[in-house]
């Protein structure tokens, strides 16, 4: 998924809402996450949450940017595939 499918399904989401422009959508991540490490690799997911408060509500789009790592052997990390992902909503 590319950073304009992503920005895409946000502005879906938003409706009715005034939606920040794409380059804030990237600006920081919220949660900085290791799901996978070993000698060789590692794999990162860094999650994005974009509030939206509207009708009275408080609503989050989520989506996450998951790294994958090669380790070299000082234990250099080097990055060797991203990719977004969008989190499911159970609202």
């Amino acid at each position: 998924m590319t950073q304009n499918q992503v920005y895409d399904a946000y502005l879906a989401w938003l409706g009715n809402s005034v939606p920040k422009p794409l380059s804030d959508l990237f600006q920081c991540p919220l949660i900085n996450f290791d799901i996978f490490e070993d000698s060789n690799s590692l794999i990162n997911w860094l999650f994005y949450l974009v509030p939206s408060f509207s009708n009275g509500l408080l609503r989050c789009f989520i989506f996450f940017e998951e790294n994958e790592f090669q380790k070299d052997p000082k234990g250099d990390l080097h990055l060797i595939h991203s990719s977004l992902h969008l989190m499911e909503s159970y609202n």
